[in-house]
C-alpha cells in the first residue's frame, strides 16, 4: 500500500470516476440507517461521507494505508460516529457488524471468493449484509485494446461472475445492478495522471517506450472532438447471510 501512502494528499482532487460511481450507487443504499458498519478500503472517506449522509449509526473506517486513513480522519474531524483502524481489507479479523461496505476495492482482489468469505465472517449473522460498489469487465476497454497482452493489472470479471462468487460464498443476493459510463478527458495525459494520482501506477507495468506508444495510440484512436474518452462499467451488489 506504499503507493497509496504516496498519493494520499492528492487522491480526492483526482478521484472523479470514484466519486461518480458512488453518486450512481447511493440511491440504492437502502440498508444504511441505524446500522453499525464496517467499511473496508475506506481510503480518504468518499464512501464514508455517503454513509453518514444516509444516517449510519456508526462506522469503523479501515484501510491498509495509514496516510489515506489519516486523510479520512481529517475529513470528518471529531464526528463521534466514525472510528478508524489500519486493516488489511482482504483478511479483516473483526466481527459483530450489521453490514460490510466497500467501494472501488473488490475488483483488485486476486482471490475474491476467499475475500467475500472473510467479509461474511465480519457480520453478526442472519440479517447481516455486504454492500459493494466497484468496476467490472469492459472497464477501460479502450486501454485494454492497446496494452501488450499479459500486462493487465486486474483480472476483470463480469456481472454474472460476481453474482456467482457471492452465491458460492453462501450469500443471498438482494440485488445487483450494472451500468456503463463514459468519462471525458482533455487529453490522454490527463487520463494517465488520473490513474497515477488514484493509485494505479502504469510505470510499474510498462517501460517508458511502450508507455509513450500506448499514450500516442490512445490519443489517435479514441479522440472525439478534441477530447478523449474512457469507458467504465459500474457494478453494485448487496447480499445477505
Amino acid at each position: 500500500m506504499s503507493h497509496f501512502n504516496q498519493i494520499a494528499d492528492r487522491y480526492d482532487a483526482n478521484a472523479h470516476v470514484q466519486e461518480s460511481i458512488l453518486k450512481w450507487a447511493q440511491p440504492f443504499m437502502h440498508s444504511v440507517k441505524e446500522r453499525h458498519i464496517l467499511e473496508l478500503g475506506a481510503g480518504t472517506g468518499l464512501l464514508t461521507e455517503h454513509l453518514l449522509s444516509l444516517q449510519a449509526q456508526s462506522i469503523l473506517a479501515t484501510d491498509a494505508s495509514p496516510r489515506m486513513l489519516a486523510q479520512c480522519q481529517k475529513r470528518f474531524g471529531g464526528d463521534s460516529r466514525v472510528h478508524y483502524r489500519v486493516m488489511n481489507a482482504w483478511q479483516p479479523e473483526i466481527d459483530g457488524f450489521d453490514a460490510v461496505y466497500s467501494s472501488n476495492l473488490l475488483q483488485w482482489a486476486e482471490n475474491p471468493f476467499s475475500v467475500i468469505t472473510n467479509w461474511k465472517r465480519c457480520l453478526h449473522g442472519a440479517g447481516g449484509h455486504i454492500h459493494a460498489v466497484f468496476f467490472i469487465d469492459q472497464t477501460l476497454c479502450e486501454l485494454r485494446e492497446l496494452l501488450p497482452e499479459g500486462l493487465l493489472p486486474i483480472r476483470w470479471r463480469t456481472r454474472d461472475d460476481w453474482d456467482h462468487l457471492f452465491e458460492s460464498a453462501g450469500m443471498k443476493i438482494r440485488f445487483s445492478r450494472a451500468e456503463e459510463s463514459i468519462h471525458w478527458h482533455r487529453d490522454t495525459m490527463e487520463l494517465f495522471r488520473l490513474f497515477k494520482n488514484t493509485g494505479v501506477n502504469t510505470r510499474n507495468l510498462l517501460n517508458a517506450g511502450v508507455l509513450r506508444r500506448v499514450i500516442r495510440n490512445y490519443h489517435e484512436r479514441f479522440r472525439v472532438q478534441n477530447r478523449i474518452q474512457s469507458t467504465w462499467h459500474y457494478y453494485q451488489i448487496e447480499a445477505s447471510c
